[in-house]
């Protein structure tokens, strides 16, 4: 996964959304691994859970304060990480606190684009009052989830966020159905079209 451009403000913006603390660290240069281990109790076992290659192991290695576990560095052509835990283990930092770490998650293809729809939910209120109905929120005059996100009302990485997913969701369709996917998108886009106007 590439680095935050801003970890301390990406960390802000998962606070405000999810109402909870949320620390940016770096097992790299050890930037702020300590707010984090004041957080992991003795005698209480905590799990680190995420995407493949996203540093799960790396940062459980800093924490440890030597390399148990097995790492890849990240590719070369994307700067992304690779997927290199296999198994859960458990293991006892320095200090007493249990930390469990795990193979990374994998998300499966997207069926469609209805729980896109319920997961952005907000963004979809605000597409409705967009003046025009195939709106792509891109700068169009009138796009009310631009202006939304113009004003600080909505965060622009969501936005992009919801627009990638909604990509991956017509792709896995496509590659499923062929013709007949491209058919029945075709059918939800006209049908989400005439209820925006």
């Amino acid at each position: 996964m590439p680095r935050a451009p801003d970890p301390e403000a990406e960390a802000a913006a998962i606070a405000a959304r999810t109402g909870e603390d949320a620390v940016a660290v770096s097992a790299v240069t050890g930037a702020r691994l300590d707010a984090l281990r004041g957080r992991l109790e003795p005698g209480r076992t905590a799990a680190m859970l995420g995407m493949s290659g996203v540093g799960k192991s790396t940062l459980l290695n800093a924490l440890l304060g030597e390399e148990r576990q097995r790492t890849l560095p990240v590719r070369e052509g994307d700067s992304r990480g690779r997927h290199a835990t296999s198994h859960r283990e458990l293991f006892e930092l320095p200090g007493g606190a249990l930390l469990l770490d795990m193979p990374g998650m994998r998300l499966g293809p997207l069926a469609d684009g209805e729980g896109i729809g319920a997961t952005f939910a907000d963004i979809e209120v605000l597409a409705e009052r967009c003046r025009f109905a195939d709106c792509w929120h891109r700068g169009e005059p009138g796009c009310a989830v631009t202006d939304a996100v113009d004003s600080g009302r909505l965060d622009r990485d969501r936005v992009a966020q919801r627009e990638k997913l909604a990509r991956e969701a017509r792709r896995a369709e496509e590659g499923a159905a062929g013709s007949a996917g491209r058919a029945a998108r075709n059918r939800r886009e006209r049908a989400t079209q005439r209820r925006y106007r």
